[in-house]
């Protein structure tokens, strides 16, 4: 006959005493619980400086109203109805004793600014005419950091463990995030921006494994609820935030120091207790779990005969695959190719929705504001489709709606 052993509203199918069947680590933590909430809002928190890092082009090095500048030596008060070219900013005619010459064109090699506008660093390193590339690569530079952080952290936290490699990320961005405040040169700035665009991968990637790697399947939801609100709030917040501060380089420390909020938690977070049964750390992930259980305030199991069941699971499971792994296999193949079209087709859509109202003429922060208002809905929607609906449906339902809602605004009428 078989015995239950109640424990933390789950249980465990013993017979004679002995598990019938393996248990994993999230069934032993048990249902959602104080350890859960802890990781959910180290996930909202930090999506501040995540949200920050990516979306702040327009407030770091938004675009400033400039025309070319005259020569030092140029007296006159006309310049700027007979010196510049007719709606070409990046050029001027030529000027010498004699007048200005309107039949020799010249590229410009100083701007004057409006300088009632915005805070910006197009004005400090002329980031305008032959330099815009440079603009724009400050944006580039993050989205590469990104992605190489998420290989890089990846591939240490396999190693060296997801909860080390978290601190790291967190550290890292609040020193690279505010450092990028006192870089003289815009060539040292994006150096500085990779490395901390590299830390926010890690900030995501790791936060989301710890929370999954002690989460029951059906509570692993509300991961998505905490991320998404996360980032709606904090994209809301950041056009009042550099509003306030006006200067682009306190909007740069800002980033660099709201990771500092994360700090405090790392000291009562505890290590993937999977991870360590994945590489044989036995005693080290039975004093995890019985951590997370006193946070959680939940009775404790058999610790000797869960370990046993555990490792024993841990010790049965395969190797992590990699993509030359699932290459072979039609349908695998098939899903990654899919979800990768997905992943980027979503992205694009999310980013230009973000950046493009900034771009329609009228106040930028009001604009990135209101654009930014539908992710905190989205998140409450979202997390009701995947309770309700099957993934794929839902997914295909979602993208449909995107892309009508956007096809329609090609048509809106101009003004």
């Amino acid at each position: 006959m078989g015995v239950y052993l109640e424990y933390a509203e789950e249980s465990i199918l013993w017979m004679d005493q002995q598990p019938t069947r393996l248990a994993d680590v999230s069934e032993v933590v048990g249902m959602f619980g104080k350890y859960h909430f802890l990781l959910i809002i180290v996930n909202i928190l930090r999506a501040v400086p995540i949200g920050w890092t990516l979306t702040s082009v327009d407030f770091l090095a938004g675009d400033v109203d400039h025309t070319c500048a005259p020569p030092v030596d140029y007296k006159g008060d006309a310049w700027l109805t007979e010196g510049i070219v007719p709606n070409d900013v990046c050029s001027r005619y030529h000027w010498s004793s004699k007048g200005i010459n309107s039949s020799v064109i010249l590229p410009c090699t100083k701007w004057t600014y409006n300088f009632s506008q915005p805070s910006s660093a197009i004005v400090e390193w002329n980031l305008v005419c032959e330099r815009s590339w440079m603009r724009s690569l400050i944006q580039s530079v993050a989205f590469v950091g990104q992605l190489c952080g998420a290989l890089i952290f990846g591939k240490l936290a396999d190693r060296y463990g997801r909860l080390i490699m978290f601190d790291i990320a967190a550290v890292a961005m609040l020193i690279f995030g505010a450092a990028g405040t006192f870089v003289p040169h815009i060539q040292v700035f994006n150096i500085v921006r990779f490395a901390q665009a590299m830390s926010t991968a890690g900030l995501q990637t790791l936060s989301a494994a710890l929370y999954f790697e002690v989460a029951l399947p059906a509570d692993r939801n509300y991961l998505h609820l905490g991320m998404t609100l996360g980032l709606g709030v904090t994209q809301v917040l950041l056009p009042a935030m550099a509003k306030w501060l006006d200067n682009w380089r306190h909007v740069q420390l800002a980033t660099g120091l709201s990771a500092a909020a994360l700090v405090p938690f790392l000291f009562f977070m505890y290590e993937s207790p999977r991870w360590l049964l994945a590489t044989g750390k036995k005693d080290k992930a039975e004093r995890v779990l019985e951590g997370i259980l006193r946070f959680n305030k939940r009775t404790k199991p058999d610790m000797e005969k869960t370990m046993s069941l555990l490792a024993e699971k841990a010790a049965q499971g395969l190797p992590s695959a990699g993509i030359k792994d699932l290459w072979p296999y039609r349908n695998l193949r098939r899903n990654l190719f899919s979800m990768l079209i997905f992943w980027s087709v979503n992205n694009t859509a999310l980013f230009g929705i973000t950046y493009l109202p900034t771009k329609l003429g009228g106040d930028r922060f009001v604009n990135f504001t209101t654009a930014s208002c539908a992710e905190v809905p989205a998140g409450f929607a979202g997390l009701w489709v995947i309770r309700r609906f099957q993934r794929k449906n839902s997914l295909s339902t979602i993208m449909g709606i995107c892309c009508a809602a956007l096809t329609s605004t090609a048509f809106l009428p101009f003004g």
